[in-house]
C-alpha cells in the first residue's frame, strides 16, 4: 500500500536519525541475489498478516565503524577492495578485545595433524560490538524504540456532555479521538486484513435508565491518526478522521448516573461515568 510504504519511509527517517543506522528496504535495497527477494521473515508476516510495521535492527556494524561508510551493503560483501578489509584490522587492533583477530599459529590436531588456527574472533568483531562498546550500542537503539511507543494509536475523550432536553430526558453527545501517530488499525493493510477489531463503545445503564435514540453496543470505525497527513502534505485525508462521534437520547431520573466504556485493540480502552443532569 502506497500510505504504508510512505509511513514506513517516514519511521526510517527518525530511525536513522536515533540510531545513526542507514535504513534499507529489503525489496529495493537488501537482495543477495538482485532478481530475488529475501522471504519468510517475521517482518513480512507482522506487517501483510497483521499490519503491522516491522523493522530488523541489527544491531552493530564494524565496517562503517572502522570508517567504511558510502557503500552497497550487500554489494560491499560480495566484493570490495583489501583496503577496506585493512581498515577493519586496524581498528580491531585498536578498539576490539585482545583476541579479536588472532595471528595464525601452527597446531597439532589429534586426528587431522598438523593444522593452523587463527584469524576473526568472529562473535565480538563481526557479529557483536566488543563487550566495551555493547552497551554503547544498546544506548543508541533506546531512544528509538521508545519512540516507536509514542506511535501507537491512543484513544482519548474529546468531548461528553449531557444536554437536559425535558424533564427525564436527557442528550448524551460523545466525541472520541486517536491522539496517537498510527491509525487505530496500525496500518491500512491492517484494515484490508480485518486484523483488528473498529473502535467500539458500550453503554452501562442502571435499572430504570432506557434508551430512546441510539444503541447500547455500537461502533465507530477505525479511527486515523496522523501518519496519513504527514506525507504528500495530507492531500485526500480529512481533519477530522482521527475522531468519532456518538449521540444517545436517554430517559432516566435526574441525577441517575451512565457508564460509557470505549474499547480499542491496539489503542487502549476507557472508561468514563456521566451524572445525568
Amino acid at each position: 500500500d502506497t500510505g504504508d510504504l510512505w509511513t514506513f519511509q517516514k519511521i526510517a527517517e527518525r530511525a536513522e536519525a536515533l540510531t545513526g543506522y542507514k535504513t534499507l528496504s529489503v525489496f529495493h535495497d537488501f537482495k543477495y541475489n538482485p532478481k530475488e527477494v529475501i522471504s519468510g521473515v517475521f517482518d513480512d508476516w507482522a506487517y501483510d498478516e497483521l499490519g503491522i510495521y516491522a523493522y530488523t535492527i541489527e544491531l552493530w556494524d564494524i565496517v562503517g565503524k572502522a570508517g567504511i561508510e558510502d557503500r552497497k551493503y550487500i554489494d560491499w560483501l560480495r566484493d570490495h577492495p583489501h583496503e577496506d578489509d585493512v581498515k577493519i584490522y586496524d581498528w580491531v587492533k585498536e578498539n576490539g578485545p585482545d583476541d579479536g583477530y588472532v595471528e595464525w599459529y601452527e597446531f597439532d590436531h589429534p586426528q587431522l595433524g598438523k593444522i593452523e588456527i587463527g584469524g576473526w574472533n568472529t562473535l565480538y568483531t563481526w557479529r557483536n560490538p566488543p563487550h566495551t562498546l555493547m552497551g554503547e550500542e544498546a544506548d543508541r537503539n533506546v531512544p528509538f524504540i521508545l519512540s516507536l511507543a509514542e506511535m501507537l494509536p491512543r484513544l482519548s475523550l474529546h468531548t461528553l456532555t449531557t444536554t437536559k432536553l425535558e424533564q427525564g430526558v436527557y442528550h448524551l453527545n460523545l466525541v472520541v479521538e486517536n491522539a496517537g501517530y498510527f491509525p487505530t488499525c496500525t496500518s491500512n493493510q491492517g484494515r484490508t486484513r480485518s486484523a483488528t477489531r473498529p473502535v467500539r463503545v458500550k453503554l452501562e445503564l442502571p435499572e430504570g435508565v432506557s434508551l430512546i435514540q441510539g444503541k447500547v453496543t455500537e461502533e465507530i470505525g477505525h479511527l486515523e491518526g496522523r501518519s496519513n497527513k504527514t506525507s504528500a502534505f495530507g492531500f485526500g485525508a480529512s481533519s477530522t478522521d482521527h475522531r468519532g462521534r456518538l449521540q444517545w437520547v436517554i430517559r432516566a431520573p435526574e441525577g441517575e448516573e451512565v457508564v460509557i466504556k470505549i474499547y480499542s485493540d491496539r489503542a487502549g480502552y476507557l472508561e468514563k461515568m456521566v451524572k445525568l443532569q
